[in-house]
């Protein structure tokens, strides 16, 4: 396909010993059967030294750029793609493991997922903004993170941008020739800056204004979805301080890609002429609390609480009971207090306010509910069938 995200150009070595590159078509790599006959004697033999020679003597491509020289210093240009790596030998504890490729297909940001060469392990593409390899690395750790999330260990060592791929061939590839750009980086805390004789916000004003301070500065789009966001965040300034808070509704839509003046304007007009008084302000706050951001006492600019970067826990692919479509999915995050991942674009569509992971944004996966009382949603998983999963209630 010429206008796939895999249409690019990557180095391709002799073997996995080589140094001196060709450039080579990722996508014209990725369906070719070249070696087919030497992938299938290597998976059909016990011998492990015989194995190896078969695996040293196969090409391999570096997907993650172009080089002079296999070495980071001799980086041409970075390939926008990102390698995972899934060995079965670490991931032992997934039941439906032979399912794991299918289940990867539903993952919005993996843009090609195949059996690796041994046959017993998966391999696949992510694309990201290009970047140089110390980046490159804290994108994979993000990566990391968000799938170990769901009890899939991914191969650390691919977090190296001049990592090989040895040749390998699947008789039916996942492809997503349109996948969405994982954009989150892992990045260390900040240290903690201690501030005395702060005055906190005494009224809700100061207090949205705090928050509002905080969006703008990381053109953060907490608005993503229409009835639980959006509509929600329009009533609830409407509700609060009805036409004045027309400003506030239009600085926190501007970071969608969809935004627009009139639309915008139309739907805060239908706000203030209904009365949705189960919607108070306390909606905004626990919407930006979602995303990381809340009320800040006596100092602006504060980085995003931990809290805001990961996946709920509690999501398991490796869990022996199923899920039914009416699991809900707990909030619990406490563990990952002593490191943060942050996003360094949040804008447009992909960005979830559920999962601070672009894994699961398809709208046929995940569904969003209405909020019942105090505000609280209640999130309802509507995919992954086939996962063996257990996600248990927790509303605190």
């Amino acid at each position: 396909m010429k206008n796939s995200i895999l249409n690019i150009n990557v180095s391709c070595f002799a073997n996995c010993h080589s140094t001196e590159p060709i450039d080579v078509n990722l996508l014209s790599w990725l369906n070719s059967d070249k070696y087919f006959d030497k992938v299938e004697n290597l998976r059909s033999i016990q011998d492990a030294k015989l194995q190896k020679l078969i695996k040293d003597s196969l090409p391999a491509i570096t997907p993650s750029g172009r080089f002079l020289h296999r070495s980071t210093q001799d980086l041409i240009e970075h390939s926008g793609l990102l390698a995972f790596d899934i060995d079965y030998k670490d991931n032992r504890h997934i039941t439906n493991y032979i399912d794991l490729k299918e289940q990867i297909s539903h993952i919005s940001c993996v843009a090609y997922c195949g059996l690796s060469v041994s046959g017993n392990g998966y391999w696949g593409l992510v694309p990201i903004p290009k970047c140089n390899p110390e980046e490159h690395k804290n994108r994979f750790n993000a990566l990391c993170k968000d799938f170990k999330d769901f009890n899939i260990i991914l191969d650390a060592n691919c977090s190296d941008i001049t990592r090989m791929r040895i040749y390998s061939y699947d008789p039916n590839p996942y492809f997503n020739h349109n996948a969405q750009v994982y954009r989150k980086i892992f990045t260390k805390p900040a240290p903690t800056i201690k501030t005395y004789n702060q005055p906190s916000p005494s009224d809700t004003k100061s207090k949205v204004d705090s928050v509002i301070r905080q969006i703008k500065d990381w053109q953060i789009d907490i608005t993503q979805h229409y009835k639980n966001e959006w509509f929600t965040l329009a009533v609830a300034f409407a509700n609060e301080f009805g036409e004045e808070g027309r400003c506030y509704f239009h600085t926190i839509s501007q970071y969608n890609g969809k935004y627009n003046t009139r639309d915008t304007d139309r739907q805060y007009d239908e706000c203030l002429k209904h009365n949705y008084s189960q919607i108070t302000i306390a909606s905004f706050f626990k919407i930006a609390s979602d995303y990381g951001i809340k009320a800040e006492h006596g100092c602006t600019n504060r980085l995003m609480n931990d809290s805001n970067v990961m996946p709920r826990k509690s999501h398991s692919i490796a869990s022996k009971s199923k899920l039914s479509n009416d699991g809900v999915i707990a909030d619990q995050q406490k563990e990952f207090q002593q490191e943060k991942i942050c996003d360094s674009t949040i804008k447009g569509p992909y960005y979830n306010s559920i999962f601070r992971f672009p894994l699961f944004v398809d709208n046929t996966l995940c569904n969003v509910i209405s909020c019942g009382e105090n505000t609280y949603p209640k999130y309802y998983h509507m995919g992954w069938p086939e996962l063996n999963l257990q996600i248990p209630f927790n509303q605190n």
